[in-house]
């Protein structure tokens, strides 16, 4: 099963940090797009996020073919944009997105595992071996801090 990966990411930019996704930008009503998508999954993360594949879609990314993208919507708000590659697409497409925001941090822990970290948009491009595939996440820095602060919210006080 494919997980959300919308995690906080430290306040850094990278050249051509993006507003949201394909002429989206984060935030965006589900309502002003509904006609442009079909639902695909929900992730019970952060109380429920709708994951929708757009009609139509390009499914290249620059000269590279790539599986799916799917479109997540939090409390209706287009909150994440994850991509899934084909395994022997991933290295190009990872290098597209070099070329397009800059060298990545590359995590030490984790072999295939990169960020770019943005004030508006956090990347994350990984190789999963477990899925052979690789996945690409685009996030909304400011809707995940907000889904971050509900979830810390909830979580019963210590006493």
């Amino acid at each position: 099963i494919l997980m959300l990966s919308c995690t906080a990411f430290a306040a850094d930019t990278y050249k051509n940090e993006p507003e949201g996704f394909r002429g989206l930008k984060w935030g965006t009503d589900f309502s002003a797009v509904k006609t442009e998508m079909v639902y695909s999954r929900t992730d019970d993360s952060y109380g429920g996020i709708g994951f929708y594949n757009r009609k139509n879609e390009n499914l290249t990314f620059g000269n590279t073919d790539i599986l799916e993208i799917e479109y997540g919507f939090w409390r209706g708000k287009l909150s994440c944009v994850s991509m899934y590659t084909a395994n022997k697409n991933w290295k190009q497409v990872h290098e597209n997105l070099v070329a397009e925001f800059g060298t990545p941090y590359k995590s030490t822990k984790e072999d295939n595992s990169y960020w770019w970290f943005g004030d508006i948009t956090g990347i994350h491009s990984s190789l999963d071996a477990e899925l052979d595939m690789g996945v690409i996440d685009f996030d909304s820095e400011v809707l995940t801090k907000q889904m971050e602060a509900q979830k810390e919210a909830k979580k019963p006080s210590k006493s």
